[in-house]
């Protein structure tokens, strides 16, 4: 939510009161959002001069290839189109939004980019974090932060993913292994839904019971609903996950946003 909301308002200041705006400048701008940057591509379709001036521009492209909002994670590909855009600047010092801003989106991710990610310390102690509150109880919750996360790694097959990972506790010499297989579906465009999801610890399926326990939650934790508060309206419009990759379509509105431009 943070990351998109910072994304969204740099494409706001891409436009200036006093139109001195280009390409190129836009490419830095959005570059800036970033760690790192393999390739980008930014195109900004100009509105007529006077309506340029009152911060309006038809229309602006993002192609960008291996993005990384943090050095650690990779998103293969990402593409981006928005609307018209029409940006407020009679509030001097302040950028906001005349008019609500539509923007569709498409992400790949690669498998080979997630396995890299996971084994990375960022994601290694988000899962922990992720774990500690999975759990019930502040003891359980204590024991889960004391585990090692070993050797996690997914795999995209065909319409379902799988999900490997290690545990050990810290001074035992034993290893949990955990594996999670699952279809990935979305329902209504804005709730995420796990398809006949199924686990094995050491080699034993978990039962049926246990499973719907673990992941009742998910479609409300994933209520892309929630953003509706923040005067964001957001659907997924296309899932799709193929070998080696997950591919992820999306459309936002954001209905109103309001910042200091520093510059």
């Amino acid at each position: 939510m943070e990351f998109f909301t910072i994304f969204v308002a740099s494409l706001m200041t891409l436009i200036s009161p006093t139109g001195t705006v280009a390409d190129q400048v836009a490419q830095r701008t959005i570059r800036s959002q970033f760690a790192e940057v393999e390739a980008l591509q930014v195109r900004i379709d100009n509105a007529p001069v006077h309506q340029f001036l009152q911060g309006r521009v038809d229309r602006i492209r993002i192609a960008g290839k291996g993005l990384f909002p943090l050095k650690e994670i990779r998103i293969d590909e990402l593409q981006i189109e928005t609307d018209p855009i029409d940006v407020d600047f009679r509030r001097k010092g302040r950028v906001k939004l005349a008019r609500p801003l539509n923007v569709a989106s498409r992400v790949v991710l690669t498998e080979a980019d997630l396995n890299r990610a996971l084994a990375s310390p960022t994601v290694t102690n988000w899962l922990r974090q992720v774990g500690s509150r999975v759990v019930v109880g502040d003891r359980n919750a204590r024991r889960a932060q004391r585990f090692q996360f070993l050797t996690p790694k997914v795999q995209f097959q065909g319409d379902r993913l799988r999900f490997q990972i290690s545990l050990q506790e810290a001074d035992d010499p034993a290893r949990l292994d955990i594996s999670v297989e699952t279809g990935l579906a979305v329902d209504n465009g804005r709730q995420f839904r796990l398809v006949n999801p199924q686990v094995w610890v050491n080699g034993d399926p978990v039962s049926k019971e246990v499973v719907e326990t673990l992941t009742n939650g998910l479609p409300e934790r994933t209520n892309l609903q929630k953003l509706e508060k923040s005067g964001i309206l957001a659907r997924v419009l296309r899932l799709q996950i193929q070998p080696g990759k997950l591919q992820l379509e999306t459309f936002a509105q954001v209905q109103s946003l309001d910042f200091r431009n520093k510059d």
